[in-house]
Parts: structure tokens; sequence; C-alpha cells
């Protein structure tokens, strides 16, 4: 791969051990992987209300069109990234962590999750010193969207 190329080029200074690192990450992103303790992010606009007790912590989000208010369960120990009160908007992530791909696609849809993609892989290749250019990744994660599963057909006069 490129990364391991870089360390041919470099003669040697870059150790495989840095280079290899952020593979998995590379990968992960790429087969589109929930990863562990992914973050949650925010279904609609609205405001936040934390509900912590002993066993467990809550992130409530109670939307500014009425909705029903979506509950999020976090662990006790995650690190939020939103407070008790606080508005917050579509897609905004509420604990610290990495983004689940398969969320941003339902929540946000396939626009965000591309550029997602495409920067988590630029930020690995990027953070070993590594350039690529951006339209090589989004050749990759263009790839991975183009086939989508009908889920209702519809009625439509327009077809015999």
């Amino acid at each position: 791969t490129q990364l391991t190329m870089r360390t041919f080029h470099t003669g040697g200074s870059a150790s495989a051990d840095d280079i290899t690192q952020g593979l998995p990450r590379v990968q992960e992103l790429f087969e589109a992987r929930t990863p562990k303790g992914a973050s949650p992010i925010a279904e609609s606009d609205g405001r936040i209300t934390i509900d912590e007790t002993e066993k467990s912590k809550k992130v409530i989000l109670t939307p500014d069109n009425g909705d029903e208010p979506h509950v999020y369960p976090v662990l006790k120990r995650a690190t939020l990234l939103v407070e008790d009160g606080q508005h917050v908007t579509v897609g905004q992530p509420l604990q610290v962590g990495t983004l689940d791909p398969k969320e941003i696609m339902r929540v946000q849809g396939a626009r965000e999750v591309q550029k997602y993609l495409v920067g988590g892989v630029q930020g690995v290749y990027r953070s070993q010193g590594v350039p690529i250019h951006d339209k090589h990744i989004e050749v990759i994660v263009r790839q991975m969207l183009r086939k989508v599963t009908v889920v209702d057909h519809g009625d439509t006069p327009l077809l015999p």
C-alpha cells in the first residue's frame, strides 16, 4: 500500500510500526464497520437533557418540532460533548468517540457520510506525512455508495 511504500522512498527513516498503525482505521472506514463505542449523533435539532443515575447515563434529545424525544444510552464514564439544556443540530456528535458511518448515512445522508469517510482516511494518511489527493479516496467512496436497496417501489403511472 501507499503507507508501506513510503518507508522505501524515505530510506526506512519511518519505522514500520509508525506507518502501519493507521491501517486498521483506514480498513474500518472503507469497510464501513460500526466502531466499538461509537458516538451517538443527534437525529434532529433540539434541546439536550442529561439523565444520570448511579448505574446509567442517558442523553435525551427533545426535538424542536415536537416529535417524540430520542433517548441515547451512553456509558457512565463516557465524555459528553453536550451539556444539559444545550441546543444541538442534526448530526452533531453527543459524546467523544468515532462516528458510525451507517448512522451518518441514516441521519444526514450520502453527502455527509462521503465527507466523513474522505476526511477520516485523509486524517490517517496525513498523520503519517503521506499526501494523497482527495480525488483518489473519493473514487473509492463513490464506489462504496453506488449500490442501493429499493425499500418501497412506489406506484407510478409513468412506466407500463
